[in-house]
């Protein structure tokens, strides 16, 4: 059943309801111009929206949740969900989190239309946006590509009272509603901290990771070259991209061992864990080379358990699907923004000792 979390009736009776059309006749504005204000919309200019917060604040203006989510049964909302290619393994658990959210919020009049890039080129994800957009959407949450023209949709879909939120990787200075995700700085930073003690502060590295286009890779690596940076016996040889693909990940990952037969340590960055675990086994590098790696997919829970892989750095991917879907349901049907731009997942290390309370789903 629909209904507004954290609000009961018994709220309201026991005083005087104060309506927008109250706050617009103290302020002589009309009652569009406070309902703009009061659910941070464009098209007022400061003096009044300052006028109209101050005025709905010293009259304790509540709004009316229960009659708006009463009313919003009667309505459709359509979000939209932008994924990167399913080459990547990680999103099927993003997925499963999308439509458990999707599970409680549909008899609210919520529905979800799932598209899944074939690329992680922006153009691509420019038709998908445009595509959903063209199919009546209410909200959007994806995933973003790192760029000015990705960004650039993102505003002008909030421009047209869209909301947007990302989930796994952030799009920087854009008008999102929120980020819900690892700090992936951190993560990076964690990785190479695990890195240089697990070298005992000596040796050459590698890193393979996904894609130029995502802000969230080129973060982590940041983070990972910033630790390592502080241990000078440590040289980092090479960064090859293997863009989240198995295939690609087993190609590079083998001629970077070719080039490299001295590689002490490796660090794989993003999804193509499987393909690079193979081409470390085909050349029998797997007790040479220490070996760090992000999610905990199938294939990187086997790789843990054969010892190929020492350290793996989980980051949710269930509640990075789950939470954007109730963030935007709560924000079109009870006009709840979020209490933060940054839903924060923690950083989950396992090694094989306790890679086994991983739950596969």
């Amino acid at each position: 059943r629909c209904h507004a979390d954290q609000w009961h009736a018994d709220q309201f009776g026991a005083q005087t309801m104060v309506t927008m059309r109250k706050i617009a006749e103290i302020a002589k504005v009309s009652r569009g111009t406070v309902d703009k204000v009061l659910n941070n919309r464009p098209g007022v200019s400061d003096e009044v929206r300052k006028r109209v917060m101050e005025i709905a604040e010293a009259l304790n203006y509540r709004p009316n949740v229960i009659g708006k989510a009463l009313a919003n049964q009667r309505k459709s909302f359509l979000i939209g969900v932008i994924v990167p290619p399913d080459t990547n393994p990680y999103f099927d658990d993003i997925k499963r989190g999308i439509y458990a959210a999707y599970e409680e919020v549909k008899d609210c009049g919520v529905k979800i239309i799932y598209q899944v890039m074939k690329s992680l080129e922006p153009n691509e994800q420019l038709h998908l946006i445009d595509f959903l957009v063209g199919k009546g959407i209410s909200a959007l949450t994806l995933n973003p590509i790192n760029s000015t023209e990705v960004r650039d949709a993102i505003d002008r879909l909030v421009e047209q009272r869209i909301p947007v939120v990302t989930f796994t990787s952030d799009i920087l200075e854009s008008k999102r509603l929120c980020f819900v995700g690892l700090d992936v700085v951190k993560s990076g930073r964690v990785a190479g901290e695990l890195m240089a003690k697990i070298l005992q502060g000596r040796g050459k590295v590698a890193v393979v990771y996904g894609s130029r286009h995502i802000l969230a890779h080129n973060l982590r690596i940041e983070g990972f070259t910033a630790v390592i940076e502080q241990f000078p016996d440590i040289t980092i040889l090479e960064m090859v991209e293997n863009l989240d693909r198995d295939d690609v990940s087993f190609e590079v990952t083998l001629s970077l061992l070719e080039r490299h037969p001295d590689l002490d340590g490796l660090c794989l960055m993003s999804a193509g864990v499987g393909g690079a675990g193979k081409a470390i086994k085909l050349l029998n590098r797997g007790n040479q080379i220490k070996v760090i790696s992000f999610d905990f997919v199938p294939d990187t829970v086997a790789l843990v358990k054969e010892g190929v892989i020492d350290f793996t750095i989980g980051q949710n991917p269930f509640m990075q699907g789950y939470k954007p879907i109730k963030v935007l349901s709560d924000y079109l049907l009870f006009d709840r923004v979020p209490e933060t731009d940054f839903f924060q997942m923690a950083n989950d290390i396992r090694i094989r000792e306790n890679i086994d309370e991983v739950t596969i789903r």
